[in-house]
């Protein structure tokens, strides 16, 4: 460790510093332990429930502030951390996606302003010997690699890129914006999301259950087996007292040596090569 820095006002009620942290390599646990009281509260919690292990090597915090010497209360002003990392254990779980498993090496940027509020935040990541069991899937999928690349500035979270790559060949992309509320809940979610190589099993574990569910069902009814080649959906949706709503929507699937049922006297149809396109009227 390296620490450097100035101390102005020495003798006054309440000096005011500023300086540099520098760590050739620094735990993700003695991260937590020595996370400033009162700094980011809510931040450090989501990050201890889904990261565990692993270390950052050339960490660099830059911060400013003052101490209150009366409380020897440290407010902070500014807080500025830049660091690479490796061998990190992430298990998290969002909506759909029950378990998300697997080792992570990256980097990540935070800048933290007064009284602890997050101004943004940037982080690549890859992830492999990894797992993900979606909630209408009977097993895992098993990750070959995941790339990750996203921002936060402010209330927006921009997903330049997810890259994900399934051990059987299958390939999922998305690219989007979140929109966040000061609890760090979801607002809305804008989202360009391509497949490639999935089965039709995989295809709706994936597909968002809150978009034109009765669709997606019907996906699910009808068409038992058959791979989706290619698909890409785009859509745009906001948070509602009732959950997720859809605003928009467009959506193109293309289907290969799919077996359809229709039920009734219509006979059971194998092999079949077809395009669907869906919009926000369907």
């Amino acid at each position: 460790l390296e620490l450097r820095g100035n101390i102005l006002g020495f003798h006054d009620a309440k000096p005011l510093f500023d300086g540099r942290l520098e760590a050739s390599r620094l735990s993700l646990q003695s991260l937590y332990d020595d996370w400033p009281a009162g700094v980011a509260t809510s931040l450090k919690a989501a990050l201890i429930k889904r990261f565990s292990g692993g270390s950052f090597t050339n960490a660099i915090f830059d911060f400013a502030g003052g101490i209150d010497r009366r409380t020897m209360q440290l407010d902070l002003a500014k807080l500025e951390m830049n660091t690479a990392f490796s061998g990190i254990r992430m298990n998290a779980s969002a909506g759909q996606i029950q378990r998300l498993v697997g080792t992570i090496d990256g980097g990540l940027g935070l800048q933290i302003d007064v009284g602890g509020q997050v101004r943004g935040m940037d982080f690549t990541f890859g992830l492999t010997q990894g797992s993900m069991q979606l909630a209408d899937s009977e097993t895992a999928m098993s990750i070959d690699n995941l790339t990750i690349a996203a921002g936060l500035s402010g209330r927006d979270l921009s997903i330049e890129t997810v890259d994900l790559q399934l051990a059987d060949g299958g390939q999922v992309t998305v690219e989007g914006k979140a929109r966040l509320s000061p609890s760090w809940g979801l607002q809305g979610l804008d989202l360009d999301l391509q497949t490639a190589a999935l089965t039709i099993d995989q295809f709706h574990a994936i597909w968002p259950n809150w978009v034109v569910p009765d669709t997606r069902q019907w996906v699910r009814d009808k068409i038992p087996s058959g791979m989706v080649s290619n698909a890409r959906l785009r859509l745009g949706s906001s948070v509602t007292p009732a959950g997720m709503a859809l605003d928009n929507m467009s959506a193109e699937v293309v289907l290969d040596a799919a077996q359809i049922m229709l039920g009734g006297n219509i006979p059971t149809f194998d092999e079949v090569a077809a395009d669907i396109v869906l919009d926000e009227r369907t």
